[in-house]
């Protein structure tokens, strides 16, 4: 995927996640892991209150 596509819902690019990817890709991982385990959406990652 190209760097400049249009931004996600969280308003971040692809080039924002390739950039930082040392520092995110394993919070997204363990976040997408405890989704598929437990079934339940995380509150940190929607701001739920």
């Amino acid at each position: 995927m190209h760097s400049d596509k249009f931004p996600g819902p969280d308003g971040l690019n692809p080039g924002f996640y390739k950039r930082f990817w040392d520092l995110l890709g394993p919070e997204i991982y363990h976040a997408g892991v405890q989704w598929l385990e437990q079934g339940s959406a995380l509150c940190f990652v929607f701001a739920c209150g």
